[in-house]
């Protein structure tokens, strides 16, 4: 959740840029485009955990979501082998439509979109609080 938070939080500060990277014409191609961004900027690149490097470098964000959903299958939560690629589906079907929402009008709070999606998120995963 923590991840998604932050990806939340980031994306609509900024949604037109957001929105283009990993939605737009390009966004089958993010890592060969980050790769290309640390290889210019080396200083920007930080040391991530093994789990978060891959999801950070995945290939676009069906990928990136993929990664974080699979050590979910069968812990106590909705998620299964069966499940996964459609509870995904939803996710970053979700996330797209909020986005652009937010590129739509401005004005919609952040915090709220955010908590819309971390409330769709936990329902779909069945993850009680």
């Amino acid at each position: 959740m923590s991840i998604w938070e932050l990806f939340c939080k980031t994306i609509f500060e900024k949604p037109n840029i957001f929105y283009n990277f990993f939605y737009g014409k390009r966004s089958e191609n993010l890592q060969k485009i980050i790769k290309k961004y640390y290889q210019i900027f080396p200083e920007e690149l930080n040391s991530f955990t093994d789990e978060i490097e891959t999801m950070y470098f995945g290939n676009n964000i069906t990928d990136r979501s993929m990664i974080i959903l699979l050590p979910m299958i069968n812990e106590n939560n909705a998620v299964t082998a069966e499940n996964i690629d459609m509870i995904n589906d939803i996710i970053i079907s979700f996330c797209k439509y909020r986005l652009e929402q937010k590129c739509k009008n401005k004005e919609l709070d952040n915090l709220a979109l955010t908590s819309e999606i971390r409330t769709m998120i936990l329902y779909v995963c069945g993850i009680k609080e």
